[in-house]
This record gives C-alpha cells, structure tokens and sequence, in this order.
C-alpha cells in the first residue's frame, strides 16, 4: 500500500513538473541533441534535482499569515523592491548599451544585476565575485575586465558572457545555470542548490520588470538622484 502511494505521488509531482512553465525537461528537450536528451532525462540525480525546482517549496510556519477577516488582509508584497531599482537605475545607461551591443535583452541583465548585487557596484561574493554582475576575476580577465568594480567594463564583461552562453547553450535557462554555476556545471549536469534558487528568481525578477510600467522605472532615477 505505501509503495502504491510512493508511485502516485511521483507521478503527480512529474505531471506538475511537466505542466509547469519553463520545467527542466522541457529546457533540456529544446536545448540538447537526443542522445543527451536521453541520458539526461533518464538520470535519477538530475531528476530529483529539477522536478522541485519548478515550483517553490511551501513557506515554513513561522511564515505563514494568520487568517484575517475579508476585507482587513495584508496587501501582497510587492514584486520588486523600489530600493533595489533605486540602486540599480543610474546603471541603467549601460544596461541598455552593452546588453544591445551583445544582443541580451535589458531586463534580462537588469534581473541579473538585481539578484546578483543588489545593484551594489562594490559587492564581492564569498567565492570572489565582484561588481554588479558579480563577475570571478578569471572570467573578467578573460572578457577584457580591467576594473571588475567599474560598473560600464563590468556590465559590457557579464552581457558579453551572457550572450556566449546564450550561443552555447541556446537556452536563457541554460544559460543562467552556466552563469551562476560555470558553463562545466551544465556540461556535468551538476545543479547546485544556490543555482536551482537563482535561476527561477531571475526569471521571475525579468518578468517583474516586462510589465513595470516605465514611469516607474523614471521614478527610481529620480529617488536616486535626490
């Protein structure tokens, strides 16, 4: 009887996966020739690995909202932070120049910056990453990054290896998981914890950003300014 359970319940968790926008076999269907296909697909590790990523786990208790009356909920939080927009607005010159000259779309870098950094042009990750885009010091000397903390070479350095993924992989997923993880990463099939959580949460900062009205987007210039 438990091992029937067992076998419902995973087939109920591969049909959400499958329906889910954007799951990680679809991905790797559309991205990969059919002999990886198959390995891939057929690999237990990695199919552990994605179904939960399509959709979020459920928040812990202390989290949860109590029940309120109709009418006296909460307003949801919001899906941008202002302030963060605020920090990454006067960028936003060299978001739209570089990421053109690479052909990324903005709000794919903007996302990018906002969940790498924060917009903080100083930040240094614990592995060394630095600058907006949070490029590891091989990486932007490979790119021509002199000053990784300059936010025009560090922004032009993460668009242009963005769009290198991008060729390589033909896949934005794809291409984020080799971002934040190392193009060896997707090669291996090797999906860490930190890139399983990065790569929905910059999707979901890009579509955020899709339907910002942009007078929004010239309202955080103008707190920045002040």
């Amino acid at each position: 009887m438990q091992a029937q359970e067992r076998d419902r319940s995973r087939q109920a968790r591969h049909r959400i996966a499958e329906r889910s926008v954007g799951g990680w076999e679809d991905v790797v269907r559309r991205s990969y020739d059919s002999r990886i296909v198959a390995s891939l697909l057929t690999n237990s590790l990695f199919r552990a690995l994605y179904i939960p990523q399509t959709h979020p786990p459920p928040a812990p208790p202390s989290s949860r909202l109590p029940s309120l009356p109709e009418g006296k909920r909460p307003a949801p939080a919001p899906q941008i932070d202002p302030e963060t927009l605020s920090r990454i607005a006067p960028f936003d010159p060299h978001i739209v120049q570089h990421s053109r000259d690479s052909g990324v779309d903005p709000n794919l870098t903007r996302a990018m910056i906002y969940v790498e950094s924060g917009g903080d042009p100083r930040a240094v990750s614990p592995k060394g990453a630095r600058g907006l885009m949070q490029l590891m010091p091989d990486t932007a000397d490979q790119l021509g990054v002199r000053n990784a903390f300059d936010p025009a070479q560090n922004i032009r350095g993460g668009a242009r290896y963005l769009r290198t993924l991008l060729d390589q992989f033909h896949n934005v997923e794809l291409a984020l998981w080799g971002y934040n993880a190392g193009p060896g990463a997707v090669e291996r099939r090797s999906l860490p914890a930190e890139t399983r959580r990065y790569i929905p949460e910059v999707l979901r900062v890009k579509a955020a950003l899709d339907r910002l009205d942009p007078a929004q987007v010239k309202a955080a210039r103008r707190v920045e300014k002040k």
